[in-house]
């Protein structure tokens, strides 16, 4: 079976990004989800709602936040590579990778694990920044100037953040090969371009500058220029 990639779809205006995602999750029912990347689950809006559409959920991270984590059934502090190799008789329904993938240097080896330890005939979502988006391109260049870190401290006075980006998974052809690559054979991918997205790193004076970017890609259909990458691989 050939590797088949859809035209993407670009979802309204009023799109929210964690609904989106929970909404498409809903659809498969799944009995055991695993959420890579999981997280402390602090303010997190999509914790609550993983618990509402999934029967179990296995929640992994690097960071030992997880294990505090209010929205998981099972939280385990590991990459998602070691789980993998550890796991080989564990096979979930679904799996969920909300704003991870941007910051892997190595983002095959992360889908070929992802994808080992889903079922047959289940799907991986990936919710990501898309770099042709004026907020990717940003990120990438503030990254290679070692920028970042100070310049989101003083947009969003936030000391807590942030883990190093290396977008090496973020335009819809980078993802769909290395998907290929990793043996996945359908990518769907539905586009969110919404300004509230993007408000946190704007003064509350240049937010006309988001919303009107956001009003020309929907008048326009610029649906590859959206600034989130909603993909479900299988």
């Amino acid at each position: 079976m050939e590797f088949s990639f859809d035209a993407p779809t670009l979802l309204g205006p009023m799109a929210n990004q964690y609904e989106s995602i929970t909404e498409w999750v809903n659809e498969e029912q799944p009995l055991r989800l695993i959420d890579l990347g999981a997280g402390s689950g602090t303010n997190s809006p999509y914790g609550a709602s993983l618990q509402s559409v999934a029967g179990s959920v296995t929640g992994i991270d690097p960071e030992e936040s997880v294990l505090t984590n209010p929205y998981l059934n099972q939280a385990l502090c590991s990459t998602a590579e070691e789980f993998a190799a550890s796991s080989s008789n564990t096979l979930f329904d679904t799996a969920t990778a909300l704003y991870v993938i941007e910051h892997l240097n190595d983002p095959l080896a992360f889908l070929i694990a992802a994808r080992s330890v889903v079922r047959s005939g289940g799907s991986l979502f990936v919710l990501t920044p898309n770099r042709n988006h004026y907020f990717g391109v940003s990120a990438v260049i503030a990254a290679r100037l070692r920028l970042q870190g100070p310049l989101l401290r003083l947009i969003r006075n936030d000391n807590d953040y942030h883990h190093p980006v290396a977008y090496r998974a973020n335009t819809l052809h980078q993802l769909s090969e290395l998907a290929k690559t990793a043996g996945f054979k359908q990518m769907e991918v539905r586009m969110i371009e919404s300004p509230h997205i993007f408000y946190p790193y704007f003064t509350p004076r240049l937010h006309f500058l988001p919303r009107n970017y956001s009003r020309l890609v929907h008048f326009n259909g610029w649906t590859r220029m959206a600034g989130t990458i909603l993909a479900r691989l299988r």
